[in-house]
C-alpha cells in the first residue's frame, strides 16, 4: 500500500544525508521508522508502530527492537533481508538495549552523526541519545524522514480518500442513529464516544482507532483533547488493552441546549483519518451561531487559497483561517492544521499549520469555546 519499496526509502534518504555530509543518521522518530521500512505494529496506543531505533549510514542500516519483533518470522526477514544478507540494502537486527552501547562505539569512526532536532509535532532525539554521541559529532537537525514522509505518493493519497469514503460511511450511519436518539434523554458523553468506535469498526480495512475519541458536550467542547470516561474494554485500537469494573461516571449528558463536539479517527490499512464535527439539537442562540459561521467562513478561506510552492509563509496562511474570528474580537489557542499519516500517525511532523511555525501546509480549523450552562 505505500507504492515505494523500503530499500528506495533508504536510497533516497542516504542522498539527503550526502547533501548535509553527514556520516551517520540515527532515527528515533516511531512512525519515521515505521514508514521508512515499511512496517507496523502495535506497541503504541492508536499509532501502527514498534518499539524500535535505527541507525543508518552509507553501508549499513541497523534496527534495535525488542528480541524477536522483527525476526521471529521469515516473511519479515525476507521483507527486511535479515536473513543471510550482507550488503548495503539489508537490515541487521539487534536487541533493543545494544544501541547505547553500539552508538558510543561506532561515533568513533564517524565525523559528523545527525540527530532528529524538535519540530513540529516530533520531540526529536533524547538526551541519552545525544550524549551517547560526541558534542562536536553532533548534527542536530529535524527529520529527513519526516519532510519526505509528508509529502504522500500517489498511491498514499488515493489510500488515504478512500480511507475516508469508507470512514464517512461510518459516520453518516452514527450521525443518523445519533439524531434519533437524542430525544431519548439516555444519551451522555461515554456513550457518544463508544457508538463512534462501534459503527467504524464496522468498515472493511479497519484496525481501531487513530485517538481517544473527543465526545464533549456544552462547556467540555472547549477542552482541548478532552475525552469522556470510557468502559473498560470498549476502546479498539492498535496497542490498546484495557480492562476493569464498569464506570461509575459517563460524561455530562447530552440533550438539546448546547453544543456537541465530536473528534474522532479510525487507522485503515490504507489510510488514517481525523474527523470533527459540532452538532446543536436544539435552538442554538446567537453566539454559537456566530462563532459557527465564523469558523466555517475561515476554513473556506483556507481550503480555497491558492498559493505560490516555496514561497508561502504559514503565518500567512493561518491568519486566513482566524481573520473573520479576530474580526469580531475571538480566536482560538491551537494550530489551523496539522498532518495525518498514511496509516500512521494521526498529528504527524513536517505539517503544522500555526503562526511562527515554519511548516508544510494542511487544511483543518476548529474552534471552542466556553458555554454557560
Amino acid at each position: 500500500m505505500s507504492s515505494k519499496e523500503w530499500t528506495e526509502k533508504v536510497e533516497d534518504i542516504r542522498k539527503k544525508m550526502k547533501m548535509v555530509d553527514a556520516d551517520a543518521y540515527v532515527i528515533t522518530a516511531l512512525d519515521d521508522i515505521a514508514w521508512l521500512l515499511n512496517v507496523r505494529g502495535r506497541d503504541i496506543p492508536f499509532v501502527p508502530v514498534v518499539r524500535a531505533y535505527v541507525i543508518l549510514t552509507n553501508d549499513m542500516i541497523l534496527l534495535y527492537a525488542p528480541p524477536g519483533k522483527f525476526n521471529s518470522t521469515h516473511v519479515m526477514r525476507m521483507h527486511l533481508r535479515s536473513e543471510r544478507c550482507y550488503g548495503r540494502l539489508c537490515v541487521r537486527v539487534h536487541d533493543y538495549s545494544n544501541i547505547w552501547d553500539d552508538l558510543k562505539t561506532l561515533s568513533q569512526a564517524w565525523k559528523k552523526v545527525l540527530l532528529p532536532a524538535p519540530y513540529s509535532y516530533t520531540m526529536g532525539a533524547s538526551h541519552a541519545i545525544y550524549n551517547a554521541v560526541p558534542m562536536e559529532k553532533r548534527m542536530p537537525m529535524p527529520s529527513l524522514v519526516m519532510r519526505t514522509k509528508a509529502q504522500k505518493n500517489q498511491v498514499e493519497r488515493e489510500g488515504m480518500r478512500k480511507a475516508h469514503v469508507r470512514d464517512a460511511v461510518a459516520l453518516c450511519d452514527f450521525f443518523a442513529y445519533l439524531e434519533s436518539q437524542v430525544s431519548s434523554g439516555s444519551l451522555n458523553e461515554t456513550f457518544v464516544a463508544e457508538a463512534v468506535d462501534r459503527f467504524r469498526r464496522q468498515q472493511e480495512l479497519i484496525r481501531g482507532a487513530s485517538f481517544e475519541t473527543i465526545a464533549a458536550f456544552g462547556p467540555n467542547g472547549a477542552l482541548p483533547h478532552y475525552s469522556p470516561p470510557r468502559r473498560r474494554g470498549t476502546l479498539s485500537a492498535p496497542g490498546v488493552h484495557r480492562e476493569g469494573p464498569p464506570l461509575l461516571y459517563e460524561g455530562l449528558k447530552i440533550d438539546n441546549s448546547s453544543t456537541l463536539v465530536i473528534d474522532s479517527g479510525g487507522q485503515y490499512y490504507d489510510g488514517t483519518t481525523d474527523v470533527s464535527r459540532t452538532f446543536h439539537f436544539g435552538i442554538p442562540t446567537a453566539k454559537q451561531k456566530e462563532a459557527y459561521t465564523r469558523v466555517l467562513s475561515g476554513l473556506l478561506n483556507l481550503a480555497s487559497l491558492v498559493f505560490p510552492a516555496g514561497k508561502t509563509e504559514v503565518a500567512d496562511v493561518d491568519v486566513l483561517a482566524r481573520a473573520p474570528l479576530w474580526a469580531a474580537g475571538l480566536d482560538y489557542r491551537h494550530g489551523s492544521g496539522h498532518g495525518v499519516g498514511a496509516f500512521l500517525s494521526v498529528h504527524e511532523g513536517g505539517s503544522l499549520i500555526l503562526r511562527n511555525h515554519p511548516s508544510f501546509l494542511s487544511k483543518r480549523t476548529a474552534y471552542t469555546y466556553y458555554v454557560n450552562l
